[in-house]
C-alpha cells in the first residue's frame, strides 16, 4: 500500500514537472515575440532621412563645388555614413538620387550663367563642371527642353536694347578702326611737322599701330575664351579711346608713339570680334 502511494506520488510530481515545463516552453516563444516585435519597432523608428545638419552640410558642399568633379565617397564621408546608406537617406530626403540632384544643380546654374550673357557657353560648361559644351546640353535638352543657344537667344531677346547698344558701339568702333589705319599715310605731312618727327620715328609711328594690332590677336583670343567677348573688348576700347585723345593733344614725339600702340590695342578687339 506504501509503495502504491510511493509510485502515486512520484506520478503525480512527474505530471507537475512535465506541466511546469510546458508552460515555460509556452511562455519562452511569446517572450521571444514580444522581444522580435521591439527590435522592430526599434528599426521602424530609425532615422530613414539625413539628419537637417548633415543635409545642409553636403547640399553645402556641392553647391561650392559643382565646377568641380564630386564622388559619392567624398558626400557619404562628409556625412559620416556608408555609401550605400548615405545614397539611400539623401534620395529620402531630398526626393531624388545624388547623381540627379548634382545634375539638376549644374544645369540651373548653366542656365543663369547663359542669360547673363557674360560667359560663352563651353566656359558656362566648364565653370559649372560639365567635361564639355556637348554634355551640358545634352542634359539641358534632357530636364529643360532647350538648348544652350535658345537659352541664350531668350537672354538676347530679354535684353534686345542692350544688344542693339552694343551692336552699335562695334559698328562705330570699326569705321574708327579703319580711319586709324589709314589716316597716317593721309596727313603723314601735317603728323611730321606737328611731332617735328625724324624720319625713323615717323617709321616707327606709323608701324606702332599694324605690329602691336596683329601682335595682340592671340592674347586677345584667350581673353575671349576665358572671360568672354564683352569685357576685354571694353576694356581694350577704352584704352584705344584714351590713346587717341593722346594723341590728338599731345607734341611729345615718343609718347604719340606709345599713344599709337595704345590705338592699335584698343582695334584689336574689333576684328576679332
Amino acid at each position: 500500500m506504501i509503495r502504491v502511494f510511493s509510485i502515486w506520488v512520484g506520478a503525480a510530481g512527474g505530471t507537475r514537472r512535465r506541466r511546469g515545463v510546458r508552460s515555460a516552453l509556452c511562455r519562452k516563444p511569446l517572450h521571444s515575440n514580444v522581444g522580435a516585435g521591439a527590435n522592430i519597432a526599434t528599426l521602424e523608428g530609425r532615422r530613414r532621412t539625413l539628419a537637417p545638419r548633415t543635409a545642409t552640410s553636403v547640399i553645402d558642399f556641392i553647391e561650392s563645388n559643382l565646377d568641380q568633379r564630386l564622388t559619392l565617397d567624398e558626400l557619404a564621408a562628409l556625412a559620416q555614413l556608408s555609401v550605400p546608406y548615405f545614397k539611400a537617406l539623401f534620395r529620402e530626403t531630398v526626393g531624388m538620387p545624388v547623381h540627379r540632384y548634382v545634375v539638376q544643380r549644374r544645369v540651373e546654374r548653366a542656365k543663369a550663367l547663359l542669360l547673363q550673357g557674360k560667359l560663352s557657353a563651353a566656359q558656362v560648361a566648364l565653370e559649372t563642371g560639365f567635361s564639355h559644351q556637348s554634355h551640358m546640353a545634352h542634359w539641358m535638352n534632357r530636364l529643360l527642353g532647350l538648348t544652350p543657344r535658345e537659352i541664350m537667344k531668350d537672354s538676347g531677346r530679354a535684353s534686345g536694347r542692350s544688344i542693339d547698344y552694343g551692336l552699335w558701339a562695334l559698328t562705330f568702333s570699326y569705321v574708327l578702326s579703319q580711319f586709324f589705319r589709314s589716316y597716317v599715310a593721309v596727313i603723314s605731312t601735317q603728323l611730321i611737322g606737328d611731332f617735328h618727327f625724324t624720319p625713323q620715328m615717323f617709321g616707327w609711328f606709323s608701324g606702332a599701330f599694324f605690329l602691336v594690332f596683329a601682335a595682340a590677336q592671340i592674347p586677345v583670343g584667350f581673353m575671349f575664351d576665358r572671360y568672354g567677348v564683352r569685357y576685354p573688348t571694353a576694356v581694350l576700347m577704352n584704352v584705344g579711346t584714351l590713346s587717341a585723345a593722346i594723341v590728338s593733344v599731345t607734341t611729345d614725339p615718343r609718347l604719340a608713339i606709345i599713344a599709337q600702340v595704345g590705338i592699335g590695342l584698343g582695334c584689336a578687339p574689333v576684328f576679332s570680334s
